[in-house]
């Protein structure tokens, strides 16, 4: 990683732009004490002056100081870094100011705190959509933000996609299982359905077979309003090209768009309603796994664009998760518990409950016009450089910036009136898409890697499952039979020689491995 982008982020931090823990964890010194300076110190001091501070204490630090202030934290990367997608930046009547932001989303903050206790290896972006997600879930369409063109209701699909075993996904997955599992069990779907068992779950229709007859009927007042949540979500999609899910895809479309009425009819259980539709979905797969679906056909179905595409915004570093258990914290299980249980009103049985309306308050009108023009024309309309497989991800997003707009209005609700959405819930949401936006540029790269890439990072997963502990190549290679030991061994050199793994030789016909933690995040970035 060059100089100029280390500085490029501290820049980014000092002008108050949010900046994720897992861009600067990925910074070497000095930027990322700089960084961490300016983050940790309290709001009494100008930024500015923290970071001359800083930057007086280093022998180098006039130049420190000079290289920061030369970037232009507005502005795209700077070479040095190695970045696969161009990402065209919003134009200035769609830019905000980063303070607006300020203090907008404590109850996400506190879960994200929590969920790198947990898991230190996720990233701060899956944590934050994993803590969405439970708000969404719990909401269950009860809340509506009615606009002139169509209403639109908080729920949220997203898919998370990563390498294998570097990111931590499944064990950042759990926290908003466990939870949702905890609290709203009721409102939770089976991970793998068939098109005719989903539309008889989603209109009440009573299974042969119930093991938690209470929880099923808890769920029945709630059938049309589901989650879902999947650790491997790649047989989702794989499964759309199955006979058997033929108009699976149109489906989820309908739930997610929060179909009013639907109705089917079917050969077992004749005509079938579900109303008031509202669908959230939090799912994790790697590149490799989701390569077995139709990708293309994806892309432009017509399902993807409505998902928050993640992907990680670093390379991985190691964190050691610590050794105590944390509790939940009761603010985070306190406040969705009030959303389940009192703050909204509760429904029956073919009598969905009303929604309650959401209103706007002063300026987000306009914000979300100046960017909904520029994610829907600006961006996108001839020149473009943008990927045409993203158009449709771009034009989703100023909608998907409204619903968590509502998501955050919702936590501070005290359950009188109706939720109002404040500029600074906007400002927290179209960062957060922003986020988004880039994150999806990175997933068709991510797609097309290389296999040698793939094979790397296999190999790399089992040196972290091993860690701290030195291995020998056959301890590597035993599980990976499909790669071989010649080429498993290949990889092996070519992982120390770029300083991703070290190497040592205890007898004379013994070599053992161990990943190199401290330089991994550095060096996967100048690969």
């Amino acid at each position: 990683m060059s100089n100029t982008h280390g500085a490029w982020v501290v820049a980014r931090v000092a002008s108050g732009i949010q900046v994720t823990g897992d861009e600067i964890d990925g910074l070497e010194e000095p930027w990322q004490g700089a960084a961490q300076a300016m983050l940790n110190a309290n709001g009494g001091t100008a930024k500015i002056d923290i970071l001359r501070e800083f930057c007086d204490a280093l022998p180098d630090g006039k130049t420190v100081f000079d290289t920061i202030r030369e970037q232009n934290p507005r502005a795209q990367p700077p070479a040095g870094k190695t970045v696969y997608f161009e990402i065209p930046p919003l134009p200035g009547e769609a830019q905000l100011d980063p303070g607006l932001a300020a203090g907008a989303a404590p109850w996400v903050d506190e879960y994200v705190r929590y969920a790198k206790q947990v898991s230190p290896r996720t990233p701060d972006l899956f944590h934050m959509a994993g803590g969405l997600w439970l708000i969404s879930l719990a909401i269950a369409r009860r809340l509506v933000l009615r606009l002139a063109h169509g209403d639109i209701y908080p729920n949220l699909a997203i898919l998370q996609v990563a390498p294998t075993t570097l990111y931590a996904k499944s064990t950042g997955m759990g926290i908003p299982r466990r939870l949702a599992d905890t609290l709203m069990r009721h409102l939770l779907l089976p991970g793998a359905m068939t098109p005719e068992e989903m539309y008889s779950e989603l209109a009440g229709q009573q299974p042969a077979q119930i093991e938690d007859l209470e929880t099923w009927n808890k769920g029945r007042a709630y059938a049309g309003q589901r989650g879902v949540c999947l650790d491997e979500a790649s047989s989702l999609f794989t499964g759309l090209k199955r006979d058997y899910n033929v108009g699976m895809n149109e489906l989820l479309c309908r739930l997610y768009d929060c179909c009013p009425y639907d109705a089917r009819q079917t050969r077992g259980l004749g005509r079938i309603v579900v109303q008031d539709a509202y669908w959230s979905f939090l799912g994790a797969t790697t590149p490799w796994h989701l390569r077995q679906a139709d990708v293309e056909a994806l892309w432009h179905t017509g399902l993807w664009p409505r998902f928050l595409l993640l992907t990680p915004p670093a390379a991985p570093v190691w964190k050691m998760i610590q050794r105590e258990r944390s509790d939940v914290p009761g603010g985070v299980i306190g406040r969705l518990q009030r959303l389940l249980e009192s703050d909204l009103p509760a429904s029956e049985y073919n009598k969905p409950a009303a929604a309650i309306g959401v209103a706007l308050g002063a300026g987000v009108f306009d914000a979300w016009s100046h960017y909904g023009k520029a994610t829907m024309h600006t961006l996108i309309a001839p020149p473009s450089t943008v990927d045409r497989r993203l158009y449709g991800t771009y034009g989703r997003l100023p909608e998907q910036a409204l619903k968590i707009s509502t998501l955050l209005a919702a936590l501070e609700w005290s359950g009188n009136g109706a939720p109002v959405i404040e500029l600074r819930h906007w400002a927290w949401a179209q960062s957060f898409a922003e986020q988004c936006r880039t994150s999806a540029h990175r997933l068709p790269a991510l797609m097309e890697a290389r296999t040698e890439n793939e094979e790397e990072e296999r190999v790399l997963a089992q040196l972290f499952q091993y860690y701290p502990e030195w291995v020998s190549a056959r301890q590597i290679y035993r599980p990976l039979r499909e790669i071989g030991s010649a080429k498993c061994k290949t990889i092996l050199r070519d992982l120390v020689e770029a300083g991703l793994v070290e190497e040592r030789q205890p007898t004379a016909r013994r070599y053992e491995y161990r990943v190199d933690r401290d330089d991994l995040s550095t060096t996967v970035n100048k690969r």
